[in-house]
């Protein structure tokens, strides 16, 4: 992973994090848990819903481990679960944000 993708990658979790707390959907509710609400943040976003399927693709724990593609079905992935199951907006991942 480029330093341009990982900095868009940490980009992506922080708005999908403030996009989860917008519509209402908390990590006990996405995780399907019934214990404490918690509001997302960047890094539970990584942890919890990017970072198991990032291991399922590539074997490591490390998400700069991921190549171009790799990073592009894991976000695919991602994006399509939420939508289909919490019919939650979609995020766009970019490269080019700052």
């Amino acid at each position: 992973m480029t330093p341009s993708q990982n900095k868009a990658l940490h980009s992506y979790f922080r708005r999908l994090a403030e996009t989860m707390n917008d519509e209402g959907h908390d990590v006990a509710q996405v995780l399907s848990m019934k214990t404490v609400s918690v509001a997302w943040t960047e890094e539970a976003v990584k942890e919890l819903l990017f970072r198991p399927i990032a291991r399922a693709l590539s074997g490591s724990e490390s998400t700069t481990g991921l190549d171009s593609q790799k990073l592009e079905v894991a976000f695919d992935t991602l994006n399509k679960h939420l939508g289909e199951n919490l019919g939650l907006t979609y995020v766009p991942f970019s490269v080019d944000e700052k």
